[in-house]
């Protein structure tokens, strides 16, 4: 007769998935002191895009501190979606210090003959409050006569300079800059503005020996060219 074949073990179900991470988010700003709870979100990731949408505030994972029951969950640099922890709901304490600064970016040093012998690269924080100045962060190059323009709350781009067409974006709650599209030409001594329209735009004027405008638009992260102007403009206001 047929020999039987061998039953084959049948492959055991996979787990049931875990029940969705619930994160209730307090948001604790500095000054003035506010709270402000968000929905229940399923990670951190989300987390970050409603507190980005709900207070203008760039959250990173470093202002992020988990816990539950009073026991801290992790926090810091710790990015393995802080594990599932059932169905109990993981409270999200942000604390975020939005105290106003003004920022002093780049500038010259010059020697006896009035030659600029270096453009500098860093920048100092003044707090209002305390009328007290700290180091601020670095730029990636030295920067002088550049032009600054306030996106919103806490972006800053940061244009041209001496010999520069560069440009450099300030993110005023991380203390952080990041590179930003080129302008189409060296600019140096002229003025931003930013559009209180809504629509992310910029307009950069004049300049040491131009005429020329460009408009910046954040939606497509790039320079255009601008009308120009009847008479040079080195140091407009």
């Amino acid at each position: 007769g047929r020999k039987k074949k061998p039953k084959t073990a049948q492959p055991e179900p996979p787990p049931p998935p875990p029940p969705p991470l619930q994160i209730i988010a307090e948001l604790v700003t500095g000054s003035p002191l506010t709270h402000l709870t968000l929905p229940p979100c399923t990670t951190v990731l989300e987390l970050r895009r409603r507190v980005a949408a709900e207070s203008e505030l760039s959250l990173g994972w470093r202002d992020v501190s988990l816990s539950r029951d009073g026991a801290a969950l992790g926090g810091g640099g710790a990015r393995a979606a802080y594990g599932r922890t059932g169905e109990e709901p993981v409270k999200v304490t942000v604390v975020v210090d939005d105290t106003p600064k003004i920022v002093v970016i780049g500038g010259e040093g010059r020697n006896e003959d009035f030659r600029i012998v270096q453009q500098h690269a860093s920048t100092e924080v003044l707090n209002p409050h305390t009328m007290t100045l700290t180091p601020g962060p670095m730029m990636a190059a030295g920067r002088s006569h550049a032009s600054v323009a306030r996106l919103d709350k806490r972006r800053a781009l940061v244009i041209g300079g001496v010999g520069e067409r560069t440009t450099t974006m300030l993110d005023l709650h991380s203390d952080t800059f990041a590179p930003e599209p080129d302008l189409l030409k060296p600019r140096s001594g002229g003025t931003a503005v930013a559009l209180d329209d809504g629509s992310g735009r910029i307009i950069v004027s004049g300049g040491y020996e131009t005429r020329s405008t460009e408009i910046y638009n954040l939606e497509s992260n790039s320079f255009s060219s601008g009308p120009v102007m009847a008479k040079v403009r080195w140091l407009p206001t």
